[in-house]
């Protein structure tokens, strides 16, 4: 993977985040764009949003010291960022169901992030020029198809 995504922008949404905290399906997926971020091999952008979400779900005692050291972790490897205005009004004004999902495209837009993770099926659809929405599986896929064809 090393080469493949050198400067490449990734947003990682909120469900991402969730998948690696509590394990879900995907995690290995997950974790080995996060290698790929620690390594400086890709750039990973995430907003203050999904960090409030996540700990939110994640606020039994059970969870937050493991949340808390994920957190921090994060803080020192990828853009953690804030929704704007602008990103709110994009979102309220695209005509999505989710405030919370509509904000979070919009601040990748402006962010100009190449690739949107995420395991949301609705936000998987999604055709924005520029942009490609895609699960971690299908990133990595994609990681290791260009080093394999380099």
């Amino acid at each position: 993977m090393a080469q493949v995504l050198d400067r490449v922008k990734l947003f990682l949404d909120t469900n991402v985040l969730l998948d690696i905290l509590v394990k879900r399906e995907g995690t290995v997926y997950a974790a080995a764009i996060l290698e790929a971020a620690r390594r400086s091999q890709v750039e990973l952008v995430t907003t203050t949003q999904s960090f409030l979400d996540a700990a939110y779900i994640m606020r039994s005692a059970a969870h937050r010291e493991k949340y808390n050291k994920f957190l921090s972790w994060m803080l020192n490897n990828t853009n953690v960022e804030y929704l704007d205005t602008f990103d709110l009004k994009e979102g309220a004004d695209s005509g999505g169901v989710d405030l919370e999902d509509e904000s979070q495209v919009a601040h990748a837009i402006s962010s100009a992030c190449d690739y949107f993770i995420t395991s949301d099926k609705g936000l998987l659809k999604k055709d924005i020029p520029g942009m490609a929405f895609v699960t971690p599986k299908n990133l990595v896929d994609r990681m290791k198809a260009a080093g394999a064809s380099e």
